[in-house]
């Protein structure tokens, strides 16, 4: 048996849970294309690892823009840089109830880094690493100064705490007014 799903299936929903809907099935994907990666050694490869952090990084994506247009629904959100996002979700959402540990953090607490590296890994975008073999200027992105690299079952571990931790977060987002 086969069910069709369509796009006004999403018609009643606000746009704030269109972005929190896309985000967990992104997750999801993530989460599901993850685990068959530690289940089955000979798919380990780097460019299967680059699907499951794009994934990642957009359920990530969307989740955030739709935690900002929940609190600023006329916000036009059409970057896709996700430390700035990071950053205002958590001037909007303070506290520990909306605190998530986020992939992709770039603050570093342990280990002291030149200025200029800091803003050019802010400034890198990483979500054009995962999706392509070279960046726009057709360089590989070792010589960009990046070591592209994906270890299954430590980031499904990751995965793991992940996914409910933004199902949880979504629930009370949407609670409050």
């Amino acid at each position: 048996m086969w069910k069709l799903t369509v796009e006004s299936d999403l018609r009643n929903l606000s746009l704030h849970e269109k972005y929190f809907e896309y985000s967990t099935s992104y997750l999801n994907a993530a989460i599901t294309f993850c685990k068959s990666l530690v289940e089955i050694e000979e798919k380990q490869t780097y460019p299967n690892g680059a699907v499951v952090l794009y994934l990642t990084f957009h359920a990530t994506e969307l989740f955030l823009k739709g935690a900002i247009l929940k609190q600023y629904p006329d916000e036009s959100l059409n970057s896709h840089k996700i430390n700035e996002m990071k950053s205002r979700y958590r001037k909007i959402y303070p506290g520990r109830k909306y605190a998530i540990q986020f992939p992709f953090e770039t603050e570093q607490s342990e280990i002291e880094i030149p200025k200029q590296n800091i803003q050019r890994i802010e400034n890198f975008e990483f979500d054009q690493m995962y999706r392509y073999p070279i960046g726009r200027d057709g360089d590989e992105w070792q010589a960009k100064g990046m070591i592209p690299s994906f270890e299954a079952t430590s980031f499904y571990k990751y995965l793991k705490y992940y996914q409910p931790k933004i199902a949880e977060t979504i629930n009370i987002i949407k609670i409050i007014g």
